[in-house]
């Protein structure tokens, strides 16, 4: 009992020392008890696998370290452990629970609930770089720990571990000794220059606006901005929409290209269809012309197809190439080559896509340094999110002259780039043209009700001209307008 009070005294002063990691690495685990189980002169620790979800998986959050008294489940936590390990949990701590089973959501929610402040993982196989077992066959690389679409109520951090190194802690475990373990996270920052992941598809208008925005800062970050975009893309076969996406009564049916195999999700009147071979063509576009083109074609795509009636208009899109300066032909070219999208056949770039997709929770998404940011998608924001991934004085001259200012663009095309006062600002209409605007409207409702009664008194005095004939002569049209029948 005294030896657990220490360690727990211990593991408050670790909480209060920096675990010493490479910047450039989002996260990091390692055992600091008992000290022969600690990983020496590793960056990062012990190799690992943090999880697409918790603490740790946002771009925006916290820089986090944590040092608890660790609790291994006696399996794979996919329901409640046995009462002999819940007896012995005592917050804070650390439980570690076998890979399988269940999602590895599903393993973080329960031990949440049990009051775990943190989840680790053990692989089920040994890694290479281990000391693994003579007879077993080791992995490379451990498999991701994606989010099953329900990680957003996780908070605590979940790290997996290879095989090798988790079996001597659980053996420690196994003899009652006292393991303490660490983990850490922070934003990984790099030097020379920043990841820019965007996952979207082309029909989300907010999106769209957003590309055509940063492709004026696209050019003059250039080799400092890694940018990659990706396209969502459905798995067709999954939705059994594979040779049944011509079938006009089929659910799939304007949904998909190359016989059902590629889907997108069809969107205030553009077919799905259509939206999976702008995908591609947009593939194609950033393959041969990442450097400018590319995005010169989003920024007139932007302004003339981005419509219901022009999003796959051929007219329209041969427009964009002549604006773009490219050669339609070439590109056309390129999606043939790919597979096409009317053969019933694979397509090599839309079924990469596809794979890529599987995980993706929700688009669009943009991915700084591999963190999701996860918040409103504006030129601002992953400007500011970009120039957040160097390390200190490493970020370009653009994220110290416009990192503050209201609009990045209009700053970054000045030169000498600089920050207006009211960059940004939306002016507020002053109160004379708002006045001016109330009393034009109040005398239009004025002769609005004057040509009413005018048209019905009008139509009263005729009708007792018509009852009565001529001898109304002392009717007038006055009299009719104050009549009853008015």
């Amino acid at each position: 009992m005294l030896f657990r009070v220490i360690l727990v005294a211990f593991a408050w002063l670790l909480v209060g020392c920096q675990a010493a990691f490479d910047a450039n690495i989002s996260s990091y685990i390692n055992v600091q008890i008992p000290t022969k189980l600690h990983v020496h002169n590793v960056s990062g620790g012990m190799e690992h696998m943090r999880a697409h979800f918790g603490a740790h998986w946002d771009l925006w959050r916290q820089d986090g370290h944590m040092a608890m008294v660790t609790h291994y489940a006696e399996g794979n936590l996919c329901s409640m452990p046995n009462k002999n390990v819940t007896k012995a949990l005592k917050t804070p701590y650390f439980l570690m629970a076998d890979l399988g089973g269940c999602t590895p959501v599903a393993k973080a929610r329960l031990a949440q609930t049990l009051g775990a402040s943190g989840l680790i993982i053990v692989n089920n196989h040994c890694l290479c770089s281990e000391a693994c077992e003579k007879e077993e066959q080791c992995q490379e690389s451990m498999p991701n720990l994606w989010d099953d679409g329900s990680g957003a109520s996780i908070v605590i951090p979940t790290m997996m571990i290879g095989k090798g190194n988790a079996s001597h802690i659980i053996k420690a475990i196994g003899r009652n000794e006292p393991v303490l373990m660490e983990m850490a996270w922070h934003l990984p920052k790099f030097e020379h220059s920043v990841d820019v992941d965007l996952w979207y598809t082309p029909t989300h208008d907010a999106t769209e606006e957003f590309l055509a925005n940063f492709s004026a800062l696209a050019m003059v970050l250039k080799d400092r901005l890694n940018f990659q975009p990706h396209h969502y893309i459905l798995d067709g076969t999954r939705l059994e929409c594979y040779q049944h996406a011509d079938e006009p009564g089929s659910p799939c049916y304007e949904m998909c290209t190359n016989n059902g195999r590629y889907c997108s999700v069809s969107h205030r009147g553009i077919h799905g269809k259509d939206v999976v071979i702008e995908s591609l063509r947009r593939m194609c576009l950033w393959k041969h012309h990442a450097d400018k083109g590319f995005w010169e074609y989003l920024n007139h795509f932007n302004t003339l197809c981005q419509s219901i009636d022009f999003f796959s208009n051929k007219d329209c899109i041969k427009d964009v190439f002549k604006h773009s300066n490219i050669k339609e032909e070439f590109i056309e070219e390129c999606m043939k080559d790919s597979g096409d999208v009317e053969k019933d056949d694979t397509n090599s770039m839309l079924a990469d896509a596809m794979q890529r997709s599987e995980h993706i929770v929700m688009t669009p998404t943009v991915f700084v340094n591999h963190l999701p940011m996860k918040w409103s998608i504006s030129t601002k924001s992953v400007f500011e999110s970009f120039c957040m991934g160097f390390a200190t004085g490493k970020a370009p001259h653009v994220c110290y002259a416009c990192g503050s200012c209201g609009d990045p663009v209009a700053c970054a095309s000045r030169s000498p780039m600089h920050c207006n006062a009211h960059d940004g600002q939306n002016p507020e209409p002053s109160k004379s043209s708002t006045q001016n605007k109330k009393k034009k409207g109040g005398f239009g409702k004025f002769m609005l009700v004057v040509f009413i009664l005018t048209g019905v008194g009008g139509y009263v005095y005729y009708k007792k001209y018509m009852e009565e004939g001529p001898g109304l002569r002392g009717y007038s049209l006055g009299e009719a307008l104050m009549s009853d029948d008015a």
